[in-house]
């Protein structure tokens, strides 16, 4: 089987044809030559043995009617009856002639043209009996000179002929029927070979058929259930032929590269599932850090606004304690014998002002720190939160100016304490 399957089907229909051909022309061959037996042997009854009976037939009735126009004659007793009897008597030996001449056309070497030789002989001598001595004396109506010719000599010669003739008209029947034996014989041989020949061509040809519906049509039948199982998306189907030889192989390896690429294409559409569903997820973190970060940025600028009005407090407790100070300045230079008292006052109310700058200090460099950070944190983000960072960057602004608000009321804060030094000394 597996050196049928290397050959190609096209050589293999070629071949399965060319059996077919060779199995219905050795049939075709065989009977026409045993029908050309047969013909023979009944062209040789229809031409030889047939036409030689009837001619034997013709002959033997032509001369046995010509033994009785001679009875005739030796019974006719006028001239004009005697004429007529001769007439006749001419027209049938003319006839007998015709009948020896057709007959001897259709003689057979041997036997028959030997046997025959010895009718012409013994019909010669009967013809001359008759003519030079039965039909003269009958003519003369001497009846009984002519009858006993007729009766003695004549007779004996007719039954000789006429023996003669029955043998060969036995011997062409016999012939006809051995011919015809022969065409029958010929018959049940040619109907047993043909019969056996038929019965070896139905074998061969089953033989074909099985070869050609196992290694052609259940092959392309599998192929094609394969090829629906790949249509039901089924990749578990296995591709069956890949190493056939024929057309049949090269079919079964398409399908086995149309298999191939169905699964690198599953392969790639579930990569590409995957890398969406991994930019999916990326979109929504990206959403989640915007919304972490857009809560933290309202949380920082909340706290930058409370840092802001906690500033602006502090500004306005150190303008009330600068304009206490003045006050207090005054109330120095005025009552200059309690400058000590007043010196550890205002020492005393310097340093708790020192701390308060200083933890102002502190409030403004985280403020500045947080707003340092929201401003990079809205840098790295999309333009939909670039307005928030322009936000962030005054609020930066905002914190500078309190910086620079605190520096110069820490300068006057120094002035106070120099001046009230001073005062001191004086």
């Amino acid at each position: 089987m597996a050196l049928i399957s290397n050959i190609s089907v096209k050589s293999r229909t070629i071949l399965a044809i060319l059996i077919l051909l060779l199995c219905t022309a050795g049939l075709g061959v065989f009977s026409l030559t045993k029908l050309s037996t047969i013909n023979e042997e009944a062209a040789d009854v229809r031409d030889n043995w047939l036409p030689s009976v009837s001619a034997i037939s013709r002959l033997y009735t032509t001369f046995d009617y010509y033994r009785t126009l001679e009875g005739a004659h030796l019974i006719a007793s006028t001239d004009d009856d005697i004429r007529s009897e001769d007439k006749a008597l001419l027209e049938i030996a003319d006839r007998i002639e015709q009948r020896r001449m057709d007959y001897q056309k259709l003689l057979t070497p041997g036997w028959e043209t030997e046997t025959y030789q010895k009718f012409v002989t013994s019909y010669q001598t009967y013809m001359k009996i008759s003519r030079e001595q039965l039909l003269p004396l009958s003519r003369k109506n001497d009846n009984d000179g002519a009858g006993a010719i007729y009766r003695g000599s004549s007779r004996d010669e007719f039954r000789t002929s006429k023996d003669i003739l029955q043998s060969l008209m036995d011997f062409n029947t016999a012939e006809g029927k051995r011919a015809a034996d022969r065409g029958e014989q010929v018959y049940q041989t040619s109907k047993l070979w043909v019969t056996g020949i038929l019965v070896l061509v139905v074998v061969i040809c089953a033989g074909v058929a099985w070869m050609i519906v196992s290694t052609v049509i259940r092959p392309i039948q599998e192929i094609t259930s394969m090829m629906g199982r790949l249509a039901d998306r089924d990749m578990t189907v296995s591709i069956d032929g890949t190493g056939r030889g024929d057309e049949l192989g090269a079919m079964a390896r398409a399908v086995q590269v149309f298999k191939d690429n169905m699964v690198e294409a599953d392969r790639l559409a579930a990569v590409e599932a995957a890398e969406q569903q991994a930019k999916t997820r990326r979109a929504q973190a990206i959403e989640q850090l915007l919304t972490g970060f857009e809560n933290s940025s309202s949380t920082a600028l909340r706290t930058v606004a409370a840092a802001a009005s906690e500033l602006d407090a502090t500004a306005h407790s150190m303008s009330a304690m600068a304009q206490q100070t003045s006050t207090q300045a005054t109330v120095v230079a005025s009552a200059a014998e309690q400058t000590s008292a007043n010196v550890q006052t205002v020492a005393t109310a310097t340093e708790e002002m020192a701390s308060s700058i200083r933890e102002i200090g502190t409030q403004i460099a985280r403020s500045a720190d947080i707003a340092g950070k929201a401003v990079n944190e809205a840098s790295q983000t999309s333009d939909a939160v670039r307005s928030l960072a322009e936000a962030a960057q005054k609020i930066g602004e905002v914190v500078g100016l309190i910086t620079d608000i605190a520096s110069q009321t820490n300068l006057l804060a120094l002035n106070a304490t120099i001046e009230a030094a001073r005062a001191g000394e004086a």
